[in-house]
């Protein structure tokens, strides 16, 4: 007998023991938990987090150019900061207006990332003072005052009438490098703004106000970026010195 039990304990192996546990208690809070990894990993980590997914941030790049509508209305009458406008009484500054060219408005006309568009002009010339130039400067007596420069001429200042219906056409291009360095540089994936759709939005985000579908050029007036950004150019400005100007 004491053979036997010495090769029993030798050759024992271990084995799963299967148990019912009967407690409805403990039997939904494993349910429970189970049910709540599931949805954890279905719903956040796959869903909302696209953690199948590698997710970085296209390269692109974005320009716009600028065009006045061949058939723009440039009747003065039309437009409140036009001093001559039956309506300008209704304006806070009224000007004298004028139409001015694309090349005026924004120069150049094309222009990647960020523009600058003139919405008010005045031009001047200026002379140097001939005493602070160096072929004076310090010689018979003459000194060269607080004046460095003087106005020989000016215009007054003016709007661009209607400058607001001039159009922007935006052009952009979308590059992933990340899809094209794990290929070793042999596939790349590109699009053009023309192959993708867009939308013209506020700057919450909360207002659509233009769809562009594939294949559609990204046209949109000066005024509907104004509205979408929230900007008005009957706002009065609140550049130092120009407090009363809109």
């Amino acid at each position: 007998n004491m053979c036997c039990k010495d090769w029993n304990n030798l050759l024992a192996y271990p084995t799963v023991k299967m148990v019912m546990v009967a407690d409805w208690r403990l039997g939904l809070l494993r349910y429970t938990m189970m049910l709540g990894t599931i949805l954890y990993i279905v719903v956040y980590v796959l869903y909302a987090q696209r953690g199948y997914m590698d997710i970085v941030s296209p390269d692109g790049s974005v320009s716009a150019s600028l065009r006045r509508p061949s058939n723009a209305n440039v009747n003065a009458d039309n437009f409140a900061y036009c001093n001559i406008s039956s309506s300008s009484h209704e304006y806070p500054d009224p000007l004298l207006c004028g139409v001015l060219s694309e090349d005026i408005i924004l120069y150049p006309t094309y222009t990647h990332n960020a523009m600058s568009i003139t919405t008010r002009i005045s031009e001047e010339l200026k002379r140097m003072n001939p005493n602070c130039m160096y072929q004076n400067f310090g010689t018979g007596g003459m000194d060269c005052n607080q004046t460095v420069s003087e106005t020989v001429w000016q215009t007054p200042r003016r709007y661009a009438a209607g400058v607001d219906n001039y159009t922007i056409m935006i052009t952009h291009t979308m590059l992933d490098l990340k899809h094209y360095e794990l290929t070793g540089g042999h596939e790349k994936y590109c699009l053009t703004g023309d192959q993708m759709e867009g939308q013209l939005v506020s700057l919450d985000d909360k207002v659509v106000y233009k769809t562009f579908t594939v294949n559609e050029p990204m046209i949109v007036t000066l005024k509907e970026l104004l509205v979408a950004s929230g900007t008005d150019l009957a706002d009065l400005s609140d550049f130092e010195g120009n407090a009363d100007e809109s």
